[in-house]
């Protein structure tokens, strides 16, 4: 039995440049998609930023960071709200594959639980053998490494429901606990990953790990009001990567890093050889 399947993009409300771009990109696949008004710094309470942010707590997080986490928990509020069994969340950077509409088709048929991962990343992720396929093109893999980017994922209302009950991390990036196997929330959620990619970040879609052809993505942007400023954003974000990444940051993608890389004995081996466990360069379909 099909079910409905929701498609939401999170956007801050002054960047019209992104909006149009997302926008210009729905119109092109034919997609009914609803818009999630980001939430900004000066929509913290004072509470939010004395539990979370520096200086206030040790390895806190930058106002903006904690804000970006509450959009997407607003995301999976309108989603539980909405009576929709499944649905998919972007971010407005999110540079999207041709063929989705066809995998919407597929999530129709419902989920089996847990969070699919859909973009792509630029460097391998350690996979298990596919448990699902979505039609004849894609496949779903749980997923055992820490990856960072909540760019395009899709999640099911139980387990929107489930993280909403237990998401009390606002002093971690969004990202680093939904898409870590070995996070906050090991053993309550089931983290897998879409193989091929039906979306990539627009920071990563220049590099060639990713897959995206350059003359696809020039034509893509060219002429969109968003381009210029998007150009200029990734380039911004490329220098300064390296210099802002925070200690905490650090901290917690070493120790992630430890436990995917460095398992002891039984788990590794039972992942390796039994699971079928293996890295694997996750690529964009146009």
């Amino acid at each position: 039995m099909s079910v409905d399947v929701g498609l939401y993009y999170i956007n801050l409300k002054h960047r019209t440049d992104r909006r149009t771009f997302m926008e210009a990109q729905f119109e092109r696949l034919g997609l009914t998609v609803e818009r999630i008004e980001a939430v900004t710094p000066a929509d913290l309470t004072e509470a939010q930023i004395r539990d979370n942010c520096l200086p206030y707590r040790r390895l806190g997080r930058a106002p903006a960071e904690v804000a970006c986490s509450l959009s997407h928990i607003e995301a999976w509020r309108r989603f539980a709200a909405s009576g929709r069994e499944v649905c998919v969340i972007l971010e407005d950077d999110a540079l999207l594959s041709s063929q989705m509409p066809a995998l919407l088709d597929e999530l129709a048929n419902g989920l089996t639980g847990g969070v699919i991962k859909l973009d792509a990343m630029d460097h391998p992720l350690r996979l298990a053998e596919a448990h699902r396929s979505l039609g004849q093109h894609f496949a779903v893999r749980r997923l055992y490494t820490c990856t960072s980017r909540a760019t395009a994922y899709a999640l099911d209302r139980p387990t929107a429901e489930e993280m909403l009950v237990r998401y009390e991390f606002l002093h971690i990036p969004v990202d680093l606990v939904v898409f870590n196997p070995y996070g906050p929330l090991k053993g309550r959620i089931q983290v897998n990953q879409l193989t091929p990619a039906i979306a990539v970040c627009l920071e990563l879609a220049g590099r060639p790990q990713v897959g995206v052809d350059p003359s696809l993505l020039s034509n893509w942007t060219r002429g969109s009001v968003a381009a210029s400023n998007l150009e200029q954003d990734l380039v911004a974000r490329e220098k300064s990567l390296l210099k802002n990444l925070r200690f905490a940051d650090r901290v917690l993608m070493l120790r992630s890093a430890l436990a995917e890389e460095f398992i002891s004995g039984p788990s590794k081996f039972m992942q390796d050889y039994f699971w079928g466990v293996k890295k694997h360069t996750v690529r964009f379909v146009p």
